[in-house]
């Protein structure tokens, strides 16, 4: 038996490294011109995976989830039918500058299957989605019982949590945030050391976060910074080959074995 639970765990699966901006922030350079795609027959395998070790919490991002409506719908569902208690979309919130309102109308259709949304938006994603765009994506979300949080990745200078926070109106403030130290991973390695938020290292985020897995969309399963950034640079196997287990045993972990299933 493995000992040491995983409960409270969450999985984190790059759908696509498709996305409607290419920031110079991310972590798994994805972008426009980018076309990969998980299979969502290992998508599904992940998640029954995560369902049996007692993971508590499913996030589908990307690139850009709303890309694929039809199968975050498809994986939301199968994860709610497998007892995942907690199914979260992270998102830009591209769709708030379409006019004809077809990802809105999808998002909405989650309803029962989405618990909650991560938009993410910061001076990076400014870029490329406009702060009238990001917001109408947001309260679109507002009629759902669905918790809504907006993440900001924080640098040193006139990019940093400090200046967003300073553009936002009284409408804005009473809503959730997470702000978190922007890590060196991906695309971001290009930026200057010197905009970096100095705060745990690595190894201490890995610490803190080891009861949480990232896999990619080819399968590449990475241990996460919070909330759900893959430290690429520590890979620890491949989600086709081998299970989540062994791929969370590879980190020292020992998992302990869910009442009622099999690890």
């Amino acid at each position: 038996m493995l000992a040491s639970g995983a409960q409270g765990s969450e999985l984190t699966l790059a759908l696509t490294d498709r996305c409607t901006a290419s920031c110079s922030s991310c972590p798994l350079q994805c972008g426009p011109d980018c076309c990969h795609e998980m299979d969502g027959r290992l998508a599904k395998d992940l998640i029954d995976q995560a369902s049996s070790m007692g993971f508590c919490r499913i996030t589908l991002t990307g690139g850009e989830p709303f890309l694929l409506p039809d199968l975050v719908r498809e994986l939301l569902e199968y994860a709610r039918d497998r007892g995942i208690e907690e199914r979260c979309v992270a998102t830009n919130g591209f769709w708030g500058a379409w006019p004809d309102g077809r990802i809105e109308d999808d998002v909405r259709g989650l309803k029962g299957f989405l618990t909650h949304m991560i938009f993410a938006f910061d001076s990076f994603h400014a870029e490329y989605v406009g702060a009238d765009a990001f917001w109408k994506a947001v309260r679109s979300v507002d009629s759902m019982p669905v918790h809504a949080v907006i993440a900001v990745a924080d640098v040193r200078g006139n990019r940093g949590a400090g200046a967003f926070f300073a553009t936002l109106g009284d409408d804005a403030l009473d809503r959730s945030y997470f702000v978190y130290p922007l890590q060196p991973e991906g695309r971001a390695k290009n930026l200057p050391r010197d905009c970096f938020v100095e705060g745990p290292d690595a190894a201490g985020l890995g610490a803190a976060s080891r009861k949480a897995l990232f896999v990619n969309w080819d399968g590449g399963i990475y241990p996460t910074y919070h909330p759900g950034i893959p430290r690429i640079s520590s890979r620890l196997g491949d989600a086709a080959r081998e299970s989540l287990a062994q791929a969370l045993s590879r980190e020292g972990i020992l998992l302990e074995k869910r009442p009622g299933g099999e690890v």
